[in-house]
């Protein structure tokens, strides 16, 4: 899933004109970061980010780029 989620960053960056817009797919990417290489305790566990994910998606496809 999380594989997935970096391709769908690299697409939405080269559609969405406003860096306001990828902002919320910077989080996902970093949320992603942190689950695989922290060794801290989160605020935030893999089904938060795959939700965040999924809601990003949906915001993503009503914008009809």
């Amino acid at each position: 899933m999380f594989h997935l989620a970096k391709s769908i960053l690299r697409i939405v960056a080269a559609e969405l004109d406003y860096p306001d817009d990828l902002l919320v797919w910077y989080e996902i990417s970093e949320m992603i970061d942190r689950l695989q290489y922290d060794n801290v305790p989160l605020g935030f566990n893999e089904k938060d980010v795959i939700s965040k994910i999924k809601n990003a998606a949906i915001s993503f496809l009503r914008l009809d780029v």
